[in-house]
């Protein structure tokens, strides 16, 4: 008997140190790993990515530097090449010089600044003769062209910088994805041998511990969960609450009783969940200034409902401040494009006669001339305040038909 128990401690220590250096082994090849995967997201996310973000502004900011000078074109305003196309220039200039940073393909970068720097040579040019005495229109037009045709000279080295980040970013998920692939099996594999050693050894010692710790964690899982959780029975008789529910419970200002955050029909939604299939329903309702959302689980085997509940106050605002922003202009406050269609699609469908005004605000870029843009907004604000008024006074006076 004393042999046999000296066998098998020798070959529960010989397969506990095969297991521990086999789990040394798979620890240092997924640490190896990860660090791969570090450095592969450390450059997607330091260099390649910050350049696709960099070419794409490059790209815009050139865009609206050519329409600034159309605009300088159509306007004769200096003031639009002194402040939006210089202060747009300057951003180009830092945006091409970050690229020598993060980005190696230094040729992209040199050829990029050569041709702004062609483009600024044009543009100044452009500039002076626009704010001269006499203007050459011909020569204005043909500047503007030329202008144009540098700008399009730098979309092949803009394209060639995303398509080269592109193909970084696509190699980083191909490796990426390999290491995780082979540490997952690693671990698979890991994980099969040590269960079955596990069962030689002591299965019912390791069912239970693993029986033990899934107990505690799920004990611990509603006590430290932030949102409100409780147990009641059919007879809405509360079995359990967490530290949460009374936290709810006293930032709402309501008793201390848990059935006070549940909706009035809460009996009726007990049964239904009961009933369905699978035995898990969620209701919504607004408690005072709150609006809770409580998901309800039929316990068949403890003859118990399970609720976890959730205030999503904070989200219907925003949402209802989202749904408010894309039906209603930001300035004037009135309906703007998207709720009139809507309106008129619903009145042309039900066959509902109506009158379509429409009202326009002239000489708009003169109010902005004699008093700022703050001035000729506060007076489009003004204009479609009136405007609801009096629309509002006569839909109040017209009969209802």
């Amino acid at each position: 008997m004393a042999n046999r128990v000296k066998r098998l401690q020798f070959l529960s220590f010989f397969l506990y140190g095969l297991v521990a250096m086999i789990g040394l082994g798979l620890a240092w090849s997924v640490y190896i790993g990860m660090e791969d995967v570090k450095q592969t997201t450390t450059t997607l996310v330091e260099k390649q990515l910050p350049s696709l973000s960099i070419a794409r502004d490059i790209a815009l900011n050139l865009s609206e530097q050519e329409r600034v000078l159309y605009e300088y074109y159509a306007t004769i305003k200096p003031e639009l090449y002194q402040n939006n196309y210089l202060s747009r220039s300057q951003v180009l200039y830092q945006k091409i010089e970050l690229l020598k940073d993060i980005n190696t393909n230094l040729t992209i970068q040199l050829d990029l600044m050569r041709e702004l720097q062609a483009i600024q040579q044009l543009s100044q040019a452009f500039h002076l003769n626009m704010s001269s005495g006499s203007i050459d229109w011909d020569q204005a037009r043909e500047q503007l062209e030329k202008i144009s045709e540098q700008r399009r000279l730098m979309e092949p080295q803009l394209n060639a910088l995303m398509s080269n980040v592109n193909h970084h970013v696509s190699e980083g998920y191909s490796a990426t994805k390999q290491q995780l692939s082979t540490t997952a099996w690693s671990v698979i594999i890991f994980s099969l041998g040590l269960f079955g050693i596990s069962i030689i050894l002591g299965r019912y010692i390791k069912n239970y511990i693993e029986l033990s710790i899934a107990n505690e964690r799920l004990a611990m899982f509603p006590q430290r969960n932030p949102h409100p959780v409780l147990t009641l029975n059919s007879d809405l008789e509360v079995l359990y609450h967490n530290p949460a529910t009374l936290i709810l419970l006293k930032t709402l200002n309501l008793p201390e009783t848990p059935l006070a955050l549940l909706a009035s029909e809460i009996k009726r939604q007990l049964e239904e969940t009961k009933s369905s299939v699978p035995p898990v329903q969620t209701f919504q309702h607004y408690v005072d200034s709150a609006f809770l959302t409580y998901e309800i689980h039929w316990l068949k085997d403890q003859q118990a409902f399970d609720i976890h509940m959730q205030d999503i106050t904070e989200q219907k605002i925003a949402e209802n401040n989202l749904h408010y922003k894309a039906y209603h202009h930001d300035l004037s406050g009135l309906n703007n494009r998207v709720s009139f269609l809507q309106h008129v699609e619903a009145a042309i469908e039900a066959e509902i006669a109506f009158s379509l005004v429409l009202v326009e605000v002239t000489h708009y870029s003169k109010l902005v001339g004699d008093f700022g843009l703050s001035g000729a907004t506060e007076a489009i604000i003004c204009v479609a305040h009136e405007l609801e008024r009096l629309f509002s006074k006569t839909k109040n006076n017209s009969p209802v038909r």
